[in-house]
């Protein structure tokens, strides 16, 4: 089961895609050599999409949206474990028809 905070998905995410990187700075040293230094991790970034259907597919959206709070919240998921992170994005692709809400959503873990 995949959870966002207060919200357990009712289904899981269709896509889920999650980026590691580092802060990388380089420069040109005087010889015309590249210098190259890590400056540490950043933060995961967590990207997924997918469908709530059923009864109330714009109810679940709603429950999601309401966690766009500008907060931290944990993000629970059975491979990546629990990670905490900040919703930066989540837009609804359609209108709720025939039962059916397409959705995608962006997390950033908060080092």
């Amino acid at each position: 089961m995949i959870q966002y905070g207060s919200f357990a998905f009712p289904n899981d995410p269709e896509r889920l895609e999650i980026t590691y990187g580092w802060k990388v700075v380089s420069k040109e040293t005087n010889t015309g050599a590249w210098q190259v230094r890590l400056l540490g991790r950043l933060g995961r970034v967590i990207e997924g999409e997918g469908i709530f259907y059923g009864d109330s597919p714009a109810a679940s959206f709603r429950s999601l949206a309401a966690l766009l709070d500008g907060q931290a919240h944990a993000f629970s998921h059975p491979v990546y474990g629990s990670i905490s992170a900040c919703m930066t994005e989540l837009v609804s692709d359609e209108q709720a028809e025939n039962g059916i809400l397409r959705y995608r959503f962006r997390l950033l873990e908060i080092l």
